[in-house]
């Protein structure tokens, strides 16, 4: 009885105010439809079909231990210094969001230092000059007007390549590597810019992809004042970082980049569970990146329309069953109390395995003045000391 009006209690609610019922019936129709057309593609075998949804769910895991990394040493203050300054290469995946998978991606403004920052823009994400894909197609549409020179969502065109300023988020981060570049991060990006860059002319997102042939395309890519020889020397090119960014992507596609070591992070955790969290949790990431290197998906063309969809349909899979788990009895607060108590009467014999309520039970639910269940118990007792020693049960 509880435990039906617990869960009718919970029903009940989520009709008046959700309506969660239609949107789990909803969602359950819709991800039958999204996993049949992902088994009935013709262009993938059922071994393919596996290979990439193991790609996604080791992507997926390898993803959040980062991100829980990360966040530990954030806290700490030992993730800006060392593991993601300014320069840092990342390899971000966000597929459906962003149109990025293991996309090869330089930090130029690191996320805040949460020790420090008194939870000042807690959650602020980090700006990241992103490698876009080879299969990028840019399209030009009215809302990319508004997209203006060395601000996020810019997208640009160097060394054959498109390139964009994003914010990335800590649980969008394949992988950090050990590979740093030296960059001047207001030569890519500056929040607070104008309207119009340096050269007085109003950008739009592709207005570099149209000069790609020109042959002054990188004082095009890079307008600004002219600076004195020796800056010019000590700064690095945007050509040179997006030539660094494809060197690092076809050793990413050959060998494998190699994975930052965190130990030098480690010496600011004060507490020690952290550390053996953090070491724990880079043992399962060695395994995790070679495993994922180990698919062949890994390296193709159209990896971010596939791992989209798988993305697609495992997200929907998660929100159903939080639904699932919200429209049951299981999502009450007293119900693991319930459980316990249960199993309490069943051990003293007050219910059976069918939790039908046994003689010891009804004896119990006669007793209204006191602790039934204590109550019972010693009249119990008192009966078996009477059977034993032969004395007649006075009340």
């Amino acid at each position: 009885m509880i435990k039906r009006s617990f869960s009718e209690f919970a029903t009940q609610r989520a009709l008046g105010k959700n309506e969660y019922p239609k949107l789990l019936a909803k969602g359950i129709k819709t991800l039958t439809k999204l996993d049949e057309d992902f088994r009935k593609d013709s262009t993938r075998s059922n071994t393919d079909n596996e290979e990439i949804e193991k790609y996604y769910f080791d992507c997926a895991e390898m993803i959040d231990l980062n991100r829980k990394v990360l966040s530990i040493l954030l806290y700490s203050g030992g993730a800006v210094n060392t593991a993601l300054p300014v320069g840092r290469v990342l390899l971000v995946t966000s597929a459906r969001r962003k149109g990025l998978a293991r996309s090869i991606a330089a930090i130029l403004k690191p996320p805040i230092n949460l020790a420090t920052s008194a939870n000042v823009g807690l959650g602020k994400p980090m700006v990241c000059l992103v490698l876009l894909p080879t299969s990028f197609i840019p399209t030009l549409t009215p809302g990319d007007r508004d997209q203006k020179y060395k601000q996020i969502e810019y997208v640009g065109y160097s060394k054959r390549r498109h390139y964009a300023i994003k914010e990335i988020e800590l649980n969008e981060i394949l992988m950090v590597t050990d590979l740093k570049i030296k960059l001047d991060p207001l030569e890519f990006y500056d929040d607070s810019i104008g309207t119009k860059n340096s050269m007085g002319l109003t950008d739009t997102a592709f207005s570099s992809a149209s000069v790609r042939n020109r042959s002054n395309e990188s004082n095009f890519l890079v307008p600004g004042p002219r600076k004195s020889g020796q800056e010019l020397e000590s700064k690095i090119s945007l050509q040179d970082v997006i030539s660094r960014l494809i060197d690092a992507e076809a050793c990413e596609f050959k060998t494998g980049m190699e994975m930052l070591d965190f130990k030098d992070a480690l010496k600011v955790l004060q507490h020690g569970q952290q550390v053996l969290d953090v070491k724990d949790a880079c043992s399962r990431m060695m395994k995790l990146i070679s495993a994922i290197r180990d698919c062949n998906i890994h390296q193709a063309d159209d990896l971010v329309k596939t791992y989209a969809v798988v993305e697609k349909k495992e997200t929907l899979r998660t929100v159903v069953k939080k639904l699932r788990h919200m429209l049951s009895h299981e999502s009450l607060q007293l119900f693991p109390d319930f459980i316990q108590r249960k199993s309490v009467l069943h051990s003293l014999g007050y219910i059976d395995e069918n939790d039908t309520v046994c003689m010891k039970g009804r004896v119990a639910c006669e007793v209204n003045t006191c602790e039934e269940i204590i109550v019972t118990e010693l009249g119990k007792i008192r009966c078996t000391c009477c059977c034993l020693y032969g004395v007649s049960l006075t009340v």
